[in-house]
């Protein structure tokens, strides 16, 4: 739990190691690397449309998770609707969002997602700065952290659905049982505590699960 905070704010990336200072701009430099080069170069997007990506990004960033209004984002970017979708899973593919789909759908490039979220809080706090959440921040964590490998999809109940099996709901060490009381198999990934109990499970253990 001691080192917990620091991963969100700055962990995930190795070259954190090179200097805490400097890793806010490192970061945005290799998220521009990527938006600019990485995707283009493999997906043969026309430069005129990297503008676009990045505003997609930065639209999503400062209001993820959101169940994402593929029209109003149409509008924003100035895309049609099928570009979007198209755009969301380029930067899905390039490690920049994750999407959460619904269990009963199955994925396709031009499937609308249930949530999207940013890969990593580290994404978060570079790109949303003052509009980061603290309950974004944890769903964001579990969600990258456990779909390393495992198949995480939306639930009805709670916040997660991990191998169609157990769910699972994130929040506060007072997040109660109450939106997954009738669920089988749900617990509560929780932030702050250092032991878990009852159903209640560490968040901060989940970075363990890999």
């Amino acid at each position: 739990m001691a080192y917990f905070e620091k991963y969100l704010n700055y962990g995930f990336y190795p070259f954190y190691m090179e200097g805490i200072i400097e890793y806010p701009q490192k970061l945005i430099n290799i998220i521009n690397l990527t938006i600019e080069t990485d995707i283009p170069s493999i997906k043969n997007i026309e430069q005129s449309y990297i503008l676009k990506l990045k505003k997609l990004l930065y639209a999503i960033a400062v209001t993820a998770p959101v169940k994402p209004n593929i029209n109003k984002l149409s509008q924003r970017i100035e895309v049609s609707r099928n570009t979007i979708s198209i755009y969301l899973n380029y930067l899905h593919e390039s490690g920049l969002l994750n999407l959460l789909n619904h269990q009963k759908e199955g994925f396709s490039t031009l499937s609308k997602p249930e949530k999207v979220y940013l890969n990593n809080p580290n994404l978060s706090y570079v790109l949303a700065k003052e509009s980061t959440d603290k309950g974004n921040i944890r769903e964001t964590f579990f969600f990258n952290q456990v779909s390393a490998k495992n198949n995480l999809t939306s639930s009805d109940s709670g916040d997660f659905l991990v191998n169609n099996t157990l769910t699972f709901e994130v929040g506060s060490k007072i997040k109660s049982r109450k939106q997954i009381i009738n669920t089988n198999d749900s617990y509560i990934a929780s932030d702050n505590i250092e032991f878990g109990f009852d159903n209640k499970i560490p968040l901060w253990l989940f970075g363990f699960t890999y």
